[in-house]
This record gives structure tokens, sequence and C-alpha cells, in this order.
């Protein structure tokens, strides 16, 4: 976790750092935390040695973290992984956005990557 300026447009000399809540770790130490607790979190969800998971994945920060360390290892073993995306449209005959970002993300993230576009017309 790292302080932050308040406005990426501030110039240089007016830059001040948002303040962390009291108590906050800072700098590499709050990274590295953040990440030992997420992973330890995973690792209640998906025991070492799982070979497969699915993953709801929309190709936002959460569902894309996840994605990311499962299938590079940080469980113990790297899982294949493979990411579900449901999308909605209206009458369109293409791609939602949900669906082009997802697929995106999983493309980048090299994952294997499923959708199914529900189309709310037909419903």
């Amino acid at each position: 976790l790292h302080a932050v300026r308040p406005s990426l447009a501030a110039p240089a000399e007016e830059e001040e750092e948002a303040a962390l809540p009291l108590g906050a770790p800072s700098g590499d130490v709050g990274v590295e935390l953040l990440q030992a607790m997420v992973v330890t979190a995973l690792r209640r969800c998906v025991p070492p040695g799982t070979e497969r998971v699915g993953l709801l994945f929309s190709g936002g920060l959460d569902s894309g973290l996840l994605a990311w360390l499962c299938s590079r290892g940080d469980l113990g073993a790297s899982c294949s992984v493979t990411c579900y995306t449901v999308g909605f449209h209206f009458g369109e005959r293409k791609l939602p956005e949900d669906l082009a970002a997802a697929e995106a993300a999983a493309r980048c993230l090299g994952v294997e990557w499923r959708q199914h576009a529900v189309d709310l017309q037909e419903t």
C-alpha cells in the first residue's frame, strides 16, 4: 500500500501524499503483507495440489488477480485455470463490452476463457 498523490495532474511542486489510515503499513511492507493475505485466503479455497481451477471472471482487478495467482504457481504449483464470463445484451449482434474486456484480460493472462452471452430480448 502506497501513499498516492491527491491528483495525478498536480504539478510536482504542489504534490502532497494522501495520508494512510493510522497504523497502516506502507511501502514494500504493505504490499508484501497484502500479497501474503490474498495468497493465504486463496489457499483456503484452492488447496495445494489442485490441478484445475474454474473462476467466475469479469476481467477486473479482483478476478484477474485470482486468475494470475492460480496460474503462476503462488499456491505451490500452477493450476490450469479456466475463466468463465457471462455477458448481457439487448438484441445486439456484437459481443457485449463486458465480454470483450474479459476476453482481453484472459488473453493477457494466458488463461483459458469461456463465455456465454445472454440476449435479454430473448428471455
